[in-house]
């Protein structure tokens, strides 16, 4: 119940300028903001994800690759940190 109080003052602070615009306010909270933040989680899990260059992955051939005997689907690769 004290939590409710907060959240509405929390949401006063931030969107009470727009209580005289409710188009502008709808716009604001249903379009820019998710934009603005699903763009900025797409720009720091892509800088995560793609790390430096001391930390790629580097596929190593197995050991299976150069036999006949063997099921395409079996085969195994091993991947290995290269600095």
């Amino acid at each position: 119940m004290a939590t409710s109080k907060y959240l509405e003052l929390a949401t006063d602070f931030a969107l009470g300028w727009t209580n005289l615009f409710p188009r502008f306010k709808l716009i604001l909270v249903m379009m820019i903001i998710p934009l603005f933040l699903n763009s900025l989680q797409f720009w720091i899990l892509d800088n995560l994800l793609h790390g430096t260059k001391k930390k790629t992955l580097k596929f190593v051939r197995s050991p299976y690759t150069g036999r006949k005997s063997t099921n395409p689907i079996q085969r195994k690769v091993t991947v290995r940190y290269v600095n």
